[in-house]
């Protein structure tokens, strides 16, 4: 049987860990990846080409869907991780689902780049307090 494992966060980070997981370790998790942002994990570097318009947003995809599927990995994105249950070994999401882990990763930035597709929002506004920390 397969070891629950639980990435916190959807970036580059994460999806070079389940890269070289599917690479050397292909079935031994069960791997769901948990990220507040709503798309799967793209290129930060290149996000400022998309903003400007000479690149589309699905080219700075990381990796498509359907390799996600095949690694099977179940992605949760949209989904902002609220609190983690170390004793009971538990993540608990926004929604206020909670998923079981054997192993778990923290691989977050300390915000969600979700709020740079708007600019000016994201000129006007402080750094999202609940983003700027991880807590245990």
């Amino acid at each position: 049987m397969s070891e629950a494992l639980v990435v916190v966060g959807n970036g580059m980070a994460a999806a070079r860990l389940v890269d070289e997981l599917a690479k050397v370790a292909l079935g031994r998790y069960a791997i769901a990846v948990i990220g507040d942002e709503p798309r799967l994990a793209y290129n930060r570097v290149l996000l400022s080409s998309v903003l400007t318009g000479e690149t589309a947003s699905h080219d700075i995809e990381l990796k498509p869907a359907a390799w996600w599927r095949g690694c099977g990995v179940t992605v949760k994105y949209g989904c902002l991780a609220t609190e983690i249950d170390v004793g009971r070994r538990e993540l608990k999401i926004a929604n206020e689902e909670s998923i079981a882990f054997s192993r778990l990763v923290l691989a977050t930035a300390s915000w969600s780049a979700a709020d740079c597709w708007d600019w000016k929002r994201l000129m006007a506004s402080p750094r999202p307090a609940h983003r700027s920390r991880w807590f245990i």
